[in-house]
């Protein structure tokens, strides 16, 4: 499971590692090129296009400050990951009010079984 830069940085590291991965949960993946995105991370410009190499499902709110809907489609699409939409609830963080959010750990405890 990653969150915002943290799913960029899986996307990154899965273009060059051998190192098998069953799944990846990917939650608020910001878009580099957007206008919030924090200066201070502009190293991750240039990101893979290429279909990740193990089952990968991206949650993406439609109101994200730091990824609208159509970026979070074309990432899903070129990482070959299912889309899967959170609403209108801002960046998915601490602040979003999901608590443990128990809806996200029974799809990771999917893939466990």
């Amino acid at each position: 499971m990653a969150h915002s830069l943290g799913c960029l940085l899986v996307a990154c590291w899965a273009a060059q590692t051998q190192r098998p991965v069953r799944a990846a949960l990917l939650v608020a993946a910001p878009d580099p090129q957007g206008p919030a995105f924090p200066a201070a991370a502009k190293g991750f410009g240039a990101l893979p296009r290429q279909r990740l190499p193990f089952e990968t499902r991206i949650i993406a709110s439609r109101n994200d400050p730091y990824a609208g809907p159509a970026f979070s489609r074309q990432v899903a699409a070129a990482w070959g990951a299912e889309l899967q939409a959170a609403g209108e609830a801002g960046h998915l963080n601490a602040q979003s009010g999901l608590g443990s959010w128990p809806a996200a750990w029974q799809q990771v405890q999917g893939w466990r079984l």
